[in-house]
């Protein structure tokens, strides 16, 4: 567990990112989490291999995009027309959450 990957510090440069993200095939997903005026969260898990696929596009402003269905904005949007789009980040610490009771049987093919 002491090999485990818990933070990727701000400002490490993309293909850093990526070469660390690559040394850890346990990280199956990474997940974009935005918060609302009110606290309210969500967020949208992206597997691995299709984030680095895609980092190049991240990294030039492309946003994922979630319905918005749990975020509360009250007199600015309703949940017909709640589209959140969710950038990353590389200006701030990214943590890695690791789930320690999953087991590889309750991944789906995409995982791998």
């Amino acid at each position: 567990m002491d090999d485990l990957l818990y933070v990727i510090p701000a400002e490490t440069p993309k293909d850093k990112i990526a070469s660390m993200l690559k040394a850890h095939p346990e990280i199956k997903f990474v997940s974009l989490v935005g918060i609302d005026l009110a606290g309210n969260d969500t967020d949208e898990k992206i597997p691995m291999r299709i984030f680095l696929k895609d980092m190049d596009d991240f990294y030039a402003g492309t946003a994922v995009q979630t319905d918005g269905s749990s975020v509360v904005l009250p007199g600015i949007a309703t949940l017909n027309n709640a589209k959140v789009d969710m950038p990353i980040d590389p200006s701030v610490n990214w943590f890695v959450d690791y789930n320690y009771e999953a087991s590889a049987a309750q991944c789906w093919p995409d995982c791998y």
